[in-house]
């Protein structure tokens, strides 16, 4: 094996993360040498790449709950989210087994196998619209002939660890126009002075 990684050392070089120098040192050794140090090097080529995956996956969910963020819609107490990001694959990259919602006043939890049975159900309407509440997270299709409720579940400690947490913005509030909000009664000139304490 030696002499055959010391021929191919160029091409093999980059593949096991070492330089062709080091694999042509090779050439001299024992099978029984070099397939420890091979093994070796193989697993930790293999955990950098497990590694940069799930970097990768990590940014793609983050990106994605940026997007579901910023697309909420608040009515009645109800979040209005973007169904596309909702059931996008950036937004379940890294796999978790549930996703919870958390808004000011409620938070819902939802699994993602029930999630991607749900993807299937409304696939290919156009008029799909999704909101979660207090009582979970809901999903209306077809001019409201098809409708979904799905309820918050019960998390233990290690499944809400796990689970990909999905902050929602608060709603917005907006101050009345000047013209409606009530005029500030303007301070009497002998008002202030009697608190100054002048007579």
């Amino acid at each position: 094996m030696g002499p055959h990684l010391a021929e191919h050392a160029n091409e093999l070089a980059p593949v096991l993360g070492t330089t062709a120098k080091d694999l042509e040192k090779g050439a001299t050794m024992t099978d029984d040498e070099i397939v420890p140090r091979l093994r070796a090097r193989l697993q930790h080529v293999l955990a950098g790449r497990q590694e940069e995956r799930a970097r990768r996956a990590e940014e793609q969910v983050n990106v994605a709950i940026g997007r579901l963020a910023g697309s909420v819609r608040w009515e009645d107490g109800r979040a209005i989210l973007d169904e596309r990001v909702l059931f996008s694959r950036d937004l379940w990259a890294t796999r978790p087994k549930h996703a919870v919602l958390i808004a000011d006043t409620f938070e819902v939890a939802v699994r993602r196998d029930h999630l991607t049975l749900t993807r299937l159900a409304v696939s290919g309407f156009l008029d799909t619209v999704a909101w979660v509440d207090s009582a979970g997270l809901h999903l209306r299709w077809r001019g409201g002939r098809g409708n979904l409720k799905l309820y918050p579940q019960k998390l233990k400690a290690h499944e809400r660890a796990a689970a990909l947490v999905i902050a929602l913005p608060a709603p917005y509030r907006a101050l009345p126009p000047a013209s409606v909000r009530p005029a500030r009664q303007p301070a009497l000139l002998h008002d202030v002075l009697a608190e100054l304490g002048f007579p």
